[in-house]
C-alpha cells in the first residue's frame, strides 16, 4: 500500500470516528479507484466545526462532486473561474447555517486559480442539480 493511500485511511478513520453521522460524514470510498480519486480532496471545517469538503484539482473535482457528494449535499464554485469545487454535506431537508455558508464560499474563492481577492462571485446549488 502507499504511504498516501494509507495516510488517507488513517485520516478518513479519525474523521469517522470524530464526525458524527447527522453532520454528513463522508462515506468510505467504493472501491480502491475511488481511493485514488479522492486522495487530493481536503477536508476541512468551518468556524463552528461543520465538515467542508475541497477539490484540489480537476479529476478530484470530478471526483468530489459526482461520486463522494450526495444528492442533498450543498456544491459550491466561483463563479467564472477555474477552481476548486466545494462541497457541505448536509443531511436530507437540513438547512446550511449561514456562518457555514460563508465559510465555504471563502474557501472555493480561496482555492480559485486568478481570483487574487477576497471578493467574488460564488454560485451554490444542491449536489444533485450539478451536470457534468
Amino acid at each position: 500500500m502507499l504511504a498516501a493511500e494509507a495516510a488517507l485511511r488513517a485520516a478518513e478513520a479519525e474523521e469517522a470516528e470524530e464526525a458524527p453521522r447527522s453532520r454528513g460524514a463522508r462515506p468510505p470510498p467504493a472501491s480502491r479507484g475511488a481511493l485514488r480519486s479522492t486522495a487530493r480532496t481536503g477536508s476541512l471545517h468551518s468556524a463552528d466545526g461543520h465538515p467542508i469538503w475541497v477539490g484540489r484539482a480537476g479529476a478530484d473535482n470530478d471526483a468530489l462532486t459526482f461520486q463522494v457528494a450526495r444528492p442533498h449535499h450543498l456544491w459550491l464554485h466561483a463563479r467564472g473561474l477555474p477552481g476548486a469545487h466545494v462541497v457541505v454535506p448536509l443531511d436530507r431537508k437540513e438547512e446550511i447555517p449561514p456562518e457555514v455558508l460563508l465559510d465555504a464560499a471563502h474557501l472555493a474563492l480561496h482555492h480559485a486559480r486568478g481570483a487574487g481577492s477576497n471578493r467574488g462571485e460564488v454560485a451554490w446549488t444542491r449536489a444533485r442539480l450539478v451536470r457534468g
